[in-house]
């Protein structure tokens, strides 16, 4: 393992340094990437480079904590089935409320993908030769419970920058803008959420019918109003952005246009989304193993799993979240039978509660196998885990 600081005050990389930044109490102590490579890519001089570079493909993994707790050497196990399967991990550490807000909270994500970008360039490219035991699958973004909600969150921002972008060059056509130059980071291909709570809003009222809303981190970490709570909501703030673009630049006709603010376009979800997914505004990555974002494009496909006896985060959020991404154009080809096609799944396990589901995949459990299984499966020419019927 190799810890990799991106807070700023460390400057050194530490080989199988076991959690001592860990349990610093500091801020910048929670920027840090426990790295995980499989043997066959691991270099004695540690070196960004090798000639035998074969990783099948990199995990990104958020671990979650209510946005407010967490660390990273809590969720190391989760790295075992993925470096079995010749993947390279990385777990993901950083700031927690009251350190950081969700907004920070994705700031730190993406600087931490940055900075693996930067420094481990290898992680992204297969130079080996293309068999089913080393077919490069791809880059995964993937978290649990709160870590789900901010990676996905993360996502979609992604997208709508690139959406407010489009809009500017639109308006002017004389630039006397001038934009910060962007810097290459990981494009994920495929994103996997784990029992998260992706609409903020309602799990507010659900931490409310327990007593715990003010207990709870997520209200300040997230916002106190509520208009707040749904634009750090992935799902509902990608079909706000898409209804504000389309509106802007192919103007159409709502039963309720008195008022052009937020809550109306939330109001009138059904029929402002309509109009939007039949533009095609979503592409999958060009490249199988592309890696890098130049002109930033969703993932290929979105997995989100969730156990059916989840108390804490309620499966019903899985649900929502899947049926607003599909309305807002994330859809597969509906005459295809076969699941590689469709971009968003739902996964539910059964008698599986909240911490089931990412415990199963430490040490082994039906949450391990369908996930490899789905994971395996990106390679067409990949039969692993195919006796296991999702």
């Amino acid at each position: 393992m190799t810890t990799i600081h991106y807070g700023g005050e460390k400057g050194e990389n530490d080989n199988n340094n076991i959690g001592s930044s860990s349990t610093s109490s500091s801020s910048s102590s929670m920027k840090v990437i426990h790295l995980f490579e499989p043997p066959s890519t691991s270099s004695k001089d540690n070196s960004n480079s090798s000639s035998s570079r074969n990783t099948r493909g990199l995990l990104f993994f958020v671990h979650g904590g209510a946005w407010g707790s967490g660390l990273p050497w809590m969720y190391r196990l989760v790295a075992y089935p993925f470096i079995k399967a010749n993947f390279s991990v990385a777990i993901v550490g950083y700031r927690t409320y009251p350190d950081a807000d969700v907004q920070e909270q994705v700031n730190d994500l993406e600087e931490a993908a940055l900075k693996l970008y930067q420094e481990r360039p290898h992680l992204f490219k297969n130079t080996s030769k293309q068999s089913s035991e080393s077919e490069w699958l791809g880059t995964f973004l993937s978290g649990h419970s709160s870590g789900a909600h901010i990676a996905l969150l993360m996502i979609i921002e992604r997208f709508v920058k690139e959406l407010q972008k489009r809009s500017t060059s639109n308006k002017t056509t004389n630039s006397s803008i001038t934009t910060k130059e962007e810097k290459e980071t990981i494009q994920f291909d495929y994103v996997m959420g784990l029992s998260g709570p992706y609409s903020i809003p309602d799990h507010f009222h659900y931490e409310a019918s327990w007593g715990v809303e003010e207990l709870s981190p997520m209200k300040p970490a997230c916002g106190k109003s509520i208009t707040k709570l749904k634009m750090k909501s992935p799902a509902l703030l990608l079909h706000y952005a898409l209804a504000s673009y389309y509106q802007e630049h192919h103007p159409f006709q709502v039963s309720d246009s008195s008022s052009s603010s937020p809550s109306s376009f939330f109001d009138n979800i059904e029929e402002q989304i309509m109009h939007c997914s039949s533009k095609k505004t979503f592409s999958p990555s060009s490249s199988s193993s592309s890696s890098s974002s130049s002109g930033f494009v969703m993932p290929k496909q979105i997995l989100l799993m969730h156990g059916m006896e989840d108390s804490t985060v309620p499966f019903t959020a899985t649900a929502e979240c899947a049926r607003i991404l599909r309305m807002c154009g994330l859809q597969g080809d509906n005459n295809n039978k076969n699941n590689n096609n469709n971009r968003v799944e739902e996964l539910y396990l059964g008698k599986t509660g909240h911490q089931d589901v990412v415990l199963q995949i430490m040490v082994g459990g039906k949450a391990r196998t369908k996930l490899m299984k789905w994971v395996l499966n990106r390679g067409k020419n990949d039969q692993s885990y195919n006796n296991v019927p999702l």
